[in-house]
């Protein structure tokens, strides 16, 4: 099938699919005249030799000309070089001197709004406020203030103010030091923490400022100590301030400089006379501390007559590399002419390639004719060869295969003016189509970015036939599950009835309703009874409730659930049995938890059996604790942990499915049928939930109950 790829005909079943851009391959039988491709492995043909030919022709012919336009343009590029850089040469000083003030400021401007950041990242901290405000903790400030930000940022005095200005910590040099030691001037540190309670909001704003700290200027910053969250910021009414410093010395203007690429860059006092343009630091309150300068050196000159010899050596090898230029250009016919011949055996290779590929593979261009294919293509549609070549228009293929019966039955024009039809159709990318002979082909159309398409096929007919019988297979296994679990939910009904008899008849007899009882070991023969018949109404209970999930009969009664009441109600069930075994049970439930909507008698259930199991697998002296909260996510959580026996990791798969017992001999220590948590598991599950155990062996056990955020109700 040529055009499986492109539509459908009326017999065909189709599937819809994603177009898949790919790139345009390399013809495979592409050929440049209307001969047939040679076979795989032949020798090269005499257009691949022409072709090499007129490159090594091209080569010849254009060598002196390349030559001497590369000759000409390097002496027109050093002439165009000299003359530019005579003119940028002569303006360069002056412009050197008149931006390195801009510069200048612009670094230290840089400066100073950094270290305003780096105070907010340090000051607007949950724990900062806590740890430094509300409980001081030296040790805590000590690393959080100390040498870490001495060493990173280079701050070498940082101080701690409360609400009403007095000091709470102070650093030097990364070192916690008595608040009444630090140097910086007191009224700097009062107009700081003014400017930064007055700008800070809900969120703290960085105040900078100059500060002479005895004969070395400084750059200062505060910030407010905020919490992060906006409505607690709001409620501080008495805002604690930091403060940092950077000393301006050598390191710092080694640093300003190498970010700024600003060298020569020197701190000095404002009556020192430099003479390059200087900018002058003058603090907030209106007085010059000092003036920062470059040392400039007039450079365009001197980088004038530097550059005339770079400039000779360049021509010079300008020149020597054209020379090699020619030579190589006299093995450039020979190179293309071997390249040629790689391309041609590289075709060879891809031809064989995809030869070998078990998928039917075909390629049309934008004018829809085709321009490469593959073996399988043709052996699957037993095309002849004037048709299996390169340049044959997808119309022909399609009549051809029309006629021939390939589209099934009907007017063979009409099928194929349909098929030509729908060939640009974007929704059809692949389909399956049942032939005549009963195999099934699999063909995806993958257009490409150029116009045009990439055809495989394939034969899925074997495919088609396991994935039928699989299907089936499965249905099969589907229908016997469910016969299994009707078959339980049916069984567990009729055995109800004769166990109610047994039950009332043995109650009668063992509280001796109708008169006493000749000898007293009958009434207590009657209370086993009653208890075994109790025992195994719980088992069939719990075989009917896993029935009816598996079987899809379970259904949920939902209303609002008061867990703690229903908790507390569980508890006092299970009381006297836990007391019986010397185990204690606790409670930790919170005030006003909210309700739950949920099946009342699920979550009972779900309770009991937790609470049962923690209590039978618990030796004396041990406790069960049982637990419930909200989860930060909105899940409301219910746990039952125990001090027991444990579980092993190995075992837990085998706790959680039906029937499951880790001692499974017929002399286990603990009794039971392996149904309470694979029930409280699907319990859980039917409400949307899940159904998590930790367990360590010898040390206890705790299975937590997570139902869905949707199903917790908000607390009236």
């Amino acid at each position: 099938m040529s055009l499986d790829n492109a539509a459908v005909s009326p017999a065909d079943s189709a599937k819809q699919g994603p177009s898949v851009p790919v790139t345009s391959p390399q013809p495979t039988h592409a050929a440049t005249n209307d001969t047939a491709p040679s076979p795989a492995g032949s020798e090269i043909g005499p257009t691949g030799l022409a072709a090499a030919g007129l490159a090594a022709d091209w080569g010849h012919r254009t060598l002196r000309q390349l030559v001497l336009l590369l000759a000409t343009l390097a002496v027109l590029n050093v002439a165009i070089i000299l003359g530019i850089y005579s003119l940028a040469m002569r303006n360069e000083d002056e412009q050197a001197r008149r931006h390195s003030i801009d510069l200048v400021s612009a670094g230290f401007a840089a400066a100073r709004r950094d270290l305003g950041r780096t105070v907010v990242d340090y000051s607007w901290f949950d724990d900062a406020v806590d740890r430094l405000v509300s409980t001081p903790d030296p040790a805590w400030a000590g690393s959080y203030l100390g040498s870490s930000m001495a060493r990173t940022f280079g701050i070498d005095r940082v101080l701690v103010i409360d609400g009403s200005d007095a000091p709470i910590f102070a650093v030097v040099d990364g070192s916690l030091i008595e608040t009444a030691r630090m140097d910086l001037p007191r009224p700097a540190v009062l107009d700081l923490a003014r400017r930064a309670r007055a700008a800070a909001g809900n969120e703290p704003v960085p105040v900078t400022d100059l500060v002479m700290v005895g004969d070395m200027l400084h750059i200062v910053a505060a910030s407010t100590l905020l919490y992060e969250k906006p409505e607690a910021a709001a409620a501080q009414t008495s805002r604690a301030v930091m403060i940092i410093a950077v000393p301006v010395k050598s390191e710092f203007l080694e640093r300003l400089s190498s970010d700024l690429l600003l060298m020569n860059l020197v701190c000095v006092t404002p009556q020192t006379v430099t003479p390059e343009p200087s900018l002058f630091l003058i603090a907030e309150n209106g007085d010059t501390l000092a003036k920062l300068a470059r040392s400039l050196s007039a450079r365009g000159s001197a980088l004038l007559v530097r550059i005339i010899p770079a400039l000779a050596a360049a021509l010079g090898i300008s020149f020597i590399v054209i020379g090699v230029i020619y030579l190589r250009l006299q093995r450039v016919a020979d190179e293309r002419q071997r390249q040629a011949i790689a391309i041609a055996s590289q075709s060879a290779l891809l031809r064989v390639t995809l030869d070998t590929v078990h998928e039917a593979i075909c390629v049309f261009g934008p004018d829809l004719k085709m321009l490469a294919f593959n073996r399988r293509y043709v052996e699957i549609y037993d095309l002849p060869p004037d048709l299996a070549r390169p340049g044959v228009a997808l119309e022909i293929i399609v009549r051809y295969l029309a006629e021939r019966g390939e589209y099934g039955p009907g007017d063979p024009v009409q099928l194929a003016n349909d098929i030509l039809r729908r060939v640009d159709d974007p929704k059809v990318r692949s389909f399956d189509r049942t032939r005549q002979n009963g195999t099934t082909l699999e063909a995806r159309r993958m257009p490409m970015p150029s116009g045009g398409f990439v055809m495989t096929i394939s034969d899925v007919t074997e495919r088609l036939r396991a994935e039928s019988e699989l299907r089936h297979a499965r249905d099969q296994a589907e229908l016997a599950s469910r016969a299994k679990s009707v078959f339980l939910a049916n069984i567990g009904h009729e055995l109800r009835t004769p166990l109610n008899a047994i039950l009332g008849f043995s109650e009668i007899i063992q509280k001796q309703s109708l008169g006493p009882v000749g000898v007293r070991r009958y009434a207590e023969y009657a209370a086993d009874i009653n208890d075994s018949g109790l025992y195994l109404l719980e088992i069939i209970n719990d075989i009917l409730d896993i029935s009816k999930i598996e079987a899809g009969r379970m259904q949920l009664h939902e209303q609002q659930v008061d867990l703690a009441r229903t908790i507390n109600m569980v508890v006092r069930l299970c009381v006297e049995r836990a007391t019986s075994g010397g185990v204690t049970i606790t409670t930790d439930v919170p005030e006003g938890l909210s309700p739950l909507y949920a099946d009342e008698r699920a979550v009972k259930q779900i309770l009991v059996n937790l609470l049962s199991n923690a209590i039978k697998f618990t030796p004396a002296g041990g406790s069960v604790t049982v637990m419930a909260w909200i989860e930060t996510s909105g899940q409301l959580a219910l746990s039952v942990a125990d001090t027991g026996i444990g579980i092993a990791e190995k075992d837990m798969p085998i706790v959680l499915a039906p029937f499951g017992q880790v001692d499974s001999a017929l002399s286990r220590r603990y009794p039971g049928t392996g149904l309470g948590l694979p029930l409280v598991k699907s319990l859980v599950e039917l409400h949307g939930g899940e159904l998590t155990l930790r367990s360590t062996v010898g040390k206890g056990t705790t299975a937590t109950v997570r139902f869905p955020a949707g199903r917790v109700l908000r607390s009236s």
